[in-house]
């Protein structure tokens, strides 16, 4: 079969992140991985790059059997739009739904013109949908999948989101758009699902789980070995959770000669834990961590489960600087702030 992957584009009466930064669409390479194991043909279409694509084109050129379409939050407009224009153009074509907003939110997209949406992506789940669509398997309950054959009702039981090593092959006529705060190009590395720290106001660990799950570091830094670019961002929730993945991934950077710039995020007690371990990754690449600082008193920090306090957000700043490291703190504000607000938050940075 055919399959046309989509990332839309930006809903231009929203101002997001994808205004200024964006990377490779992780997801979608996570499933063109799987669906060419299953021998299936695959194209991506990026409209984030691809602005003015037109999806008719699309569809008459490559002429897929099935078109999936990833999500975020802010793309619930843009996904149904594209899957009015794909069962227009031909009501045969299968449109499936996944991304975060999909997960989250799955009845965003319990549309007439959709019929699957995944909550979660397996290789099992999406083997069983590809015979289901061939025909060779009946209509029934998918493990992590909503159907419009079965009203959207049951979904099967949940499941986590599977490791799946990437295509990066699917984005190759993309990868020199991708980037990062600037940085490009840049790949995008995971190397753990899941997060310990449950922080009352993020949905990742609440999509991944509250405990890690972690790829291998050998298999995380061969592929880092085969990537063209030059920037790298770890998108695990916490890369510095554990010195010995740290200090087995520094080592095989420097066994291989491995000579990239990094970006991660981390914690507040994964740096404190290991401040010594700072300057070796710097002096292997690390350049930049993003910390969640995400308040200036410690009242707000209690309320957000953030497990630290102002002081230790400070040591941090100082122990990632005296490395080498740049110290990227993300703050929330919130919609009801005022002028007085935003001034103690500029004076405490």
């Amino acid at each position: 079969m055919r399959v046309l992957l989509i990332r839309p584009w930006v809903n231009k009466n929203i101002t997001t992140v994808k205004n200024f930064l964006f990377g490779e669409p992780l997801g979608i390479e996570c499933v063109s991985t799987v669906l060419k194991e299953l021998g299936h043909e695959v194209l991506l279409l990026d409209c984030m790059i691809e602005k003015n694509a037109s999806i008719k084109q699309y569809l008459s050129i490559y002429r897929p059997d099935m078109v999936g379409i990833t999500s975020q939050c802010t793309d619930v407009e843009n996904v149904l739009k594209i899957a009015d224009i794909v069962k227009k153009y031909d009501s045969k074509i299968v449109v499936a739904v996944g991304g975060v907003q999909a997960t989250c939110f799955p009845d965003s997209f319990f549309s007439p013109h959709v019929d699957y949406v995944y909550k979660s992506t397996t290789r099992q789940n999406l083997s069983d949908l590809m015979k289901e669509v061939e025909g060779t398997r009946s209509a029934e309950v998918i493990e992590g999948i909503y159907s419009r054959a079965l009203d959207f009702i049951n979904e099967g039981e949940f499941c986590f989101n599977e490791y799946i090593v990437p295509d990066r092959e699917v984005t190759k006529r993309y990868r020199k758009h991708y980037q990062y705060i600037g940085f490009q190009p840049c790949a995008i590395v995971q190397t753990a699902y899941g997060c310990r720290n449950k922080c009352t106001f993020c949905v990742r660990w609440k999509l991944e789980g509250d405990s890690l799950r972690e790829v291998g570091i050998e298999e995380i830094v061969d592929q880092i070995e085969a990537l063209d670019e030059p920037y790298v961002m770890i998108c695990d929730n916490d890369f510095l959770v554990h010195e010995d993945r740290l200090i087995e991934f520094c080592s095989l950077l420097e066994a291989r000669n491995i000579k990239k710039k990094y970006m991660c995020y981390g914690s507040v007690n994964s740096v404190l834990e290991k401040p010594g371990l700072m300057k070796r990754l710097a002096k292997n690449g690390i350049m930049a961590v993003i910390i969640g600082y995400e308040a200036f008193d410690d009242s707000r920090l209690v309320e957000y489960n953030k497990q630290a306090t102002t002081d230790q957000n400070e040591k941090v700043t100082r122990i990632l600087q005296d490395s080498g490291i740049a110290c990227w703190g993300s703050f929330i504000i919130h919609p009801d702030w005022e002028k007085k607000d935003f001034k103690r938050l500029l004076a405490y940075i």
